[in-house]
């Protein structure tokens, strides 16, 4: 089982936080979670209107990779709410080539932006990495995010690639950067 410590956190204007693992019993509050970051920003692949899975599917998702060594879903509450959300996991599975290679997707409502709560989910991030061999993370972030490139750039994350046009989102094309780091 991936169990990771709770961890007590402050953000920069001092609002406490927790981090902790998610599974299946956290899947009511992903439902609204997720709807928000749609309404928040098109950084991510949801998009506004989006029918979210039922609570079952993530309930039964989460419990799996709560099980899994090699998966890892990270949750930022403030008190009871959801306010955070990442996901690691191995980019191929246990292959023998592959197996030290990860990959993370990282979500935070916009009213926590800017406050250090990505930065600290992404250092819990690297210690866990660490900890199942993972020796290089892989993600990609839209070019015009700037908060999300400054912040992966910041954390020690490299530019490997762009992808032109990877998204068309309202008749405008969106570059796509692929970033990786090495533990």
């Amino acid at each position: 089982m991936t169990e990771w410590r709770t961890e007590e956190v402050k953000l920069k204007d001092d609002r406490p936080v927790t981090l902790r693992n998610l599974n299946g019993t956290d899947a009511p509050l992903f439902v609204g979670f997720f709807s928000q970051v749609a309404d928040d920003s098109n950084y991510t692949l949801r998009y506004p209107g989006e029918p979210n899975p039922p609570e079952a599917k993530i309930s039964e998702r989460w419990n799996a990779a709560a099980a899994s060594r090699d998966e890892f879903l990270l949750g930022a509450f403030n008190e009871s709410e959801l306010i955070g959300h990442l996901m690691f996991g191995k980019a191929r599975g246990n292959h023998p080539w592959c197996k030290h290679v990860g990959y993370f997707a990282m979500m935070i409502l916009k009213p926590y932006w800017g406050q250090g709560l990505g930065q600290k989910m992404l250092q819990t991030m690297f210690a866990f990495a660490g900890s199942v061999d993972v020796t290089r993370i892989e993600a990609s972030v839209r070019v015009d995010n700037s908060h999300g490139v400054r912040l992966y750039e910041k954390s020690g994350f490299l530019i490997e690639g762009t992808r032109r046009s990877s998204f068309l989102i309202n008749g405008t094309y969106y570059d796509e950067h692929m970033i990786a780091k090495q533990l």
